[in-house]
């Protein structure tokens, strides 16, 4: 029974992480700069995961969790922080405040479009 749970301790498997990417759009065109950060939602994940992904001046991202491409599944809270903006909506910045949100489904490549408004 010993040598059971020595061998079930050391074989942890990895958590699944699938792709997640997408584009930032605000006001009907794509956000040229900023940050990304999709926070697991505490009300229906267990896990705490936090990923962050720099937007392109095309608008895309492409998000990655310990160094590996992708999120485990689950739903997310999404905050979008835009540094040189004056006028950027202060609620963006807050994942409780945004009103943004994903659900990461498992064995599939994850695409979201946000648009801002």
């Amino acid at each position: 029974m010993l040598l059971i749970v020595l061998l079930g301790s050391g074989c942890q498997r990895e958590a699944e992480v699938v792709p997640v990417r997408g584009t930032v759009m605000y006001r009907g065109q794509p956000l040229r700069q900023g940050v990304v950060a999709f926070v697991s939602d505490p009300q229906r994940s267990s896990d705490s995961v936090l990923a962050v992904a720099t937007i392109q001046p095309d608008g895309h991202f492409s998000l990655q969790w310990q160094e590996r491409q992708g999120l485990p599944p689950g739903w997310y809270r999404i905050s979008i922080l835009c540094p040189n903006d004056r006028t950027w909506p202060e609620r963006y910045c807050d994942p409780q405040r945004s009103g943004l949100e994903f659900q990461v489904l498992p064995q599939r490549d994850n695409t979201i479009t946000i648009r801002l408004e």
